[in-house]
C-alpha cells in the first residue's frame, strides 16, 4: 500500500509507475551524468507531484546513495531542489527507523493536537464540526441540512458545542 506524503503536491511511495519512471529509475541506478538527469526530471514529474503516479522507493536509496556525488557535480539551486524533493518524500523520519522495539521499551506521550499536524492531518475537535457541515450539505438531505442550518444561525462551530446543545435539549 502506498505511502503518502504531504509537501507542496501530494507524493506517494509505492510500486504503481509509469514505463517512463521505470527507464529513468534504471538512468539513475547507473549512477554516471544520466543518473543526475534521471534524479532532475523525476522531481519534475507532474504525476508524480500530482499524486496520479507513485515514487518508486528505491528513488529515496539511490538519491541518498549518490547524495554526495550529485552535490558535488550540479548548481547548489538544482541540488538544494533535488534534496528538498526527496525529503519531502521520506516516508519516515530516518531515526525513527534506527529504533529496535525487541532491544528497548517504547512509550509514545502525545499531547492534544498530536493528530493534527502532517501527515496525519486529522482534525482537530475545532476544525471537525466545520468540515463535517461541509459534508453533510452536499449530502442534499433535509434533516442533515437543517442541523447545518440551526448551527449556522446559532454560531456553533464545534463539536462539543453541538454536543452539549444535543444534550441539553434532551431534557
Amino acid at each position: 500500500m502506498p505511502t503518502e506524503v504531504e509537501g507542496e503536491d501530494r507524493m506517494k511511495i509505492g510500486s504503481n509507475i509509469s514505463r517512463r519512471q521505470e527507464r529513468l529509475l534504471r538512468e539513475a541506478r547507473r549512477g554516471d551524468v544520466s543518473a543526475i538527469n534521471a534524479f532532475v526530471l523525476i522531481t519534475e514529474d507532474e504525476n508524480i507531484r500530482g499524486d496520479r503516479e507513485d515514487l518508486h522507493p528505491e528513488w529515496l536509496k539511490l538519491f541518498e546513495a549518490q547524495r554526495e556525488v550529485i552535490e558535488r557535480q550540479v548548481p547548489g539551486e538544482i541540488f538544494r531542489t533535488l534534496a528538498s524533493f526527496f525529503e519531502e518524500a521520506l516516508p519516515i523520519d530516518p531515526t525513527v527507523t534506527s529504533i529496535n522495539p525487541a532491544a528497548q521499551t517504547i512509550t509514545f506521550l502525545l499531547g492534544a493536537g498530536a493528530s493534527s499536524p502532517k501527515p496525519s492531518l486529522i482534525p482537530t475537535v475545532k476544525e471537525l464540526l466545520p468540515q463535517l457541515l461541509e459534508r453533510a450539505r452536499r449530502l442534499d438531505r433535509d434533516d442533515v441540512t437543517r442541523l447545518a442550518d440551526f448551527c449556522d444561525e446559532r454560531k456553533i462551530d464545534n463539536i462539543e458545542d453541538l454536543l452539549t446543545a444535543a444534550q441539553l435539549a434532551t431534557f
